[in-house]
């Protein structure tokens, strides 16, 4: 704090103000000592910032075109096998129908890189679009796109269509459940409007129980990332198999683990029917649409 004697050209300059007059005086220096000069943040920040707005843009704008693949995508039937259920049903299919659309594949980003240095370029320029090869948050896809309605044990399986894939390492696939349309396009009343209708036999005890079971799956239900292994490149040939699977591809779990059989029997008849809406068999329909609409009972191969 200064001394007395150098405040007075500050009192002076108070008086002034209180005055309401203009002063003549400068205010002393010692009131207002000039900060030290910051220099601002490096340029090379705001250059590399500039540069990466401006890749970026140039990324979505004109993308370096990535290897197309189409391959074909088949039902396989291979892995709809007889099971033995927890509560020791022997459990066999004849018939599985499913309703569905837009099948999509997806590739981790980083699978497109090939060094630590070359991952910021990838981010900076992505190597192509989505649709398929969308960069979206390090996801390249691959997708055959359409609604299906599908028989997996007919006799000759149909092809679903040419899907289109990016080059990479393909580590899961995505599809919707949707539902049979009521139209000429099924020739199966018993699916129209359902997502799907599964027929088979269950046997315990040298007691056989037909049953059919009808599920109706959320609208625009998605089964997401069901896990895949897929190496893709531009010299890839083959098929794409699509299985339904009556034993877990990640444990010993069956598709009708809980389902006890012979308890939904009735007098009438010895068919069960478990669908929505029957209270008898609520319990049952619950527990097997959790399982139906799980990853673990869908898989997709790549067959040379």
């Amino acid at each position: 704090m200064p001394r007395d004697t150098e405040r007075k050209p500050y009192l002076k300059f108070e008086r002034a103000i209180a005055s309401q007059k203009h002063p003549t005086l400068e205010p002393p220096r010692w009131i207002s000592r000039a900060l030290p000069h910051r220099a601002p943040l490096p340029r090379i920040f705001a250059s590399a910032a500039m540069c990466c707005a401006l890749s970026l843009t140039v990324g979505c704008d004109a993308p370096v075109e990535a290897d197309r693949v189409y391959l074909p995508v088949q039902l396989d039937a291979s892995e709809l096998v007889s099971v033995t259920t927890d509560l020791g049903y022997r459990v066999e299919l004849s018939s599985v129908r499913i309703a569905f659309r837009d099948i999509v594949f997806n590739v981790q980003g980083e699978e497109h890189v090939a060094s630590v240095f070359h991952s910021l370029w990838d981010v900076l320029i992505p190597r192509a679009h989505a649709h398929p090869g969308h960069f979206e948050g390090g996801v390249v896809t691959g997708e055959l796109l359409g609604q299906f309605v599908a028989d997996w044990l007919t006799d000759n399986p149909p092809t679903l269509g040419q899907a289109t894939l990016l080059s990479g390492r393909y580590h899961s696939f995505s599809f919707t459940f949707s539902q049979a349309p009521s139209d000429e396009s099924t020739s199966d009343p018993q699916h129209e409007g359902h997502t799907a209708v599964l027929e088979g036999t269950a046997t315990r005890e040298g007691q056989e129980t037909p049953f059919t079971i009808i599920i109706d799956s959320p609208l625009g239900r998605v089964l997401a990332d069901a896990p895949t292994d897929l190496a893709i490149s531009k010299d890839s040939t083959g098929a794409l198999l699509f299985q339904v699977l009556t034993r877990s591809a990640l444990d010993d779990a069956t598709l009708f683990d809980a389902l006890d059989f012979h308890a939904y029997r009735t007098d009438d008849t010895d068919t069960v029917t478990i669908q929505a809406g029957d209270t008898a068999t609520e319990d049952a329909y619950n527990t097997i649409v959790r399982a139906f609409q799980s990853f673990d009972f869908y898989r997709v191969l790549h067959a040379n």
